[in-house]
């Protein structure tokens, strides 16, 4: 009888730490998303507090998941570290993608979001966009007046559209339209049209601005000399507005 009880006891706290079990390991699984949250905000703090600080407006904000690397001049000073989700980028900022690939940025302006690929470095101002090098994909869905797009040796000027813009050196830029029309004004030169579909290519020779109109070429090219690959391929078809990329 004795031994009977015992075995019903036994059976008894067993079954009561059975049923234990889960409330515990979902308190832990809830302690550690907190603790992941926290640790999060702490290094979100200790990166905000080494960045320089500007009189700028916030005129664009990150995107992309992840922390990617960036190199950031602001006020005459160059920071390069890790941002996140949500940064604010001022007025004058210039910005260089120090990534392996795309970061996303989106406007607080216009109805408009930027895809920086690696490498590439533009200079943020109200109602334009500086590219000093690299390629930049555009999504313009609506803008409160017009846009401007400042390349080297020529300006687009920009409505509703999507594109993409490559400096390639000071002296050569291709601008590859999707969707839209541009307004392409070479430096010194007559304006141009954009229709969809075409790709420009622009050559400084001297004091002109040559350029060479055709179709989106369909497959992309790595050049001998370092260029960035074909505008066409990676940017065919795209949507900046769905899904945040990951980095």
């Amino acid at each position: 009888m004795k031994q009977l009880s015992l075995r019903f006891f036994l059976a008894a706290i067993s079954a009561l730490i059975f049923a234990s079990c889960p409330l515990f390991l979902s308190g832990c699984d809830k302690d550690k998303v907190s603790q992941k949250k926290q640790n999060q905000s702490v290094a979100s703090k200790e990166i905000n507090a080494s960045i320089p600080a500007g009189n700028g407006m916030p005129i664009f904000t990150l995107q992309t998941n992840g922390t990617p690397q960036i190199e950031l001049k602001r006020e005459n000073q160059k920071w390069e570290g890790k941002i996140s989700t949500g940064f604010s980028f001022l007025e004058n900022d210039t910005v260089k993608n120090l990534s392996k690939s795309e970061i996303v940025i989106s406007s607080t302006e216009n109805v408009c979001r930027f895809s920086i690929e690696s490498q590439a470095e533009l200079v943020l101002r109200k109602g334009e966009m500086s590219i000093n090098h690299g390629a930049v994909r555009m999504d313009f869905r609506k803008i409160n007046g017009r846009y401007a797009i400042r390349l080297p040796i020529a300006t687009l000027g920009i409505r509703g559209t999507k594109l993409t813009a490559n400096v390639m050196s000071p002296e050569k830029s291709k601008v590859a339209l999707y969707e839209g029309s541009i307004a392409l004004e070479p430096n010194g030169g007559a304006p141009k049209t954009m229709q969809p579909g075409t790709e420009f290519t622009m050559m400084k020779v001297g004091a002109e601005v040559q350029l060479q109109e055709g179709p989106i070429e369909l497959e992309s090219s790595t050049q001998s000399t370092g260029e960035f690959r074909s505008l066409s391929l990676q940017m065919r078809s795209f949507d900046l507005f769905k899904d945040a990329p990951q980095n």
